[in-house]
């Protein structure tokens, strides 16, 4: 009997992963991809738009970034390794603006953020990124992966599996106690 609400509880969190996922999906073909990615990533977390000035120029700057990150893939040959290197830094500074939107809506949508400007929150996601970037890596490297093997998987269940990661990253450092020295 206790297996069975194991179960249940498992399947009710992958429904609710799909279901966050598809809001996500549906809000940036609503929106045509280029500027609604924001309003995408915040429709994961609840429900409305998201209140934050020149989201359509950064969620702009993003597409712009998967476009040529796309092209410059596709433009890799065997006896040319500049693309291949233009491609890595472009996948780099693509993977770095994915993580970037992911922080400014995690920040957006804490209590404490309501006070602050639209400059503030930037500038604090952007100094948010660098806490714990390894590991925000590894995932979205991880998804990459995930997306080569399993479009549909991958389309369903990576933005939200990561947007938890990050909020299960933000948890367990908020939690770690500041040790002050006493001499």
């Amino acid at each position: 009997m206790k297996n069975k609400h194991k179960i249940s509880a498992l399947v009710d969190g992958f429904y609710q992963i799909v279901k966050s996922s598809s809001f996500f999906w549906w809000t940036l073909l609503k929106q045509l991809f280029v500027y609604g990615v924001l309003d995408g990533l915040y429709a994961m977390k609840a429900s409305g738009r998201l209140a934050l000035q020149k989201k359509q120029l950064v969620s702009f700057c993003w597409a712009l970034f998967v476009v040529l990150t796309l092209t410059s893939f596709l433009l890799i040959k065997q006896s040319e390794p500049v693309t291949a290197v233009i491609f890595l830094a472009l996948l780099l500074l693509t993977s770095l603006a994915t993580i970037y939107m992911y922080e400014i809506v995690e920040l957006v949508s804490s209590s404490h953020a309501q006070d602050m400007s639209y400059q503030v929150v930037y500038a604090q996601a952007f100094l948010n990124i660098w806490q714990t970037i390894f590991v925000k890596f590894i995932f979205l490297i991880l998804g990459l992966f995930l997306l080569k093997l399993n479009l549909i998987l991958f389309i369903f269940v990576f933005p939200k599996s990561y947007q938890v990661l990050l909020i299960t990253i933000r948890q367990s450092r908020d939690r770690v106690p500041v040790k002050v020295d006493k001499s």
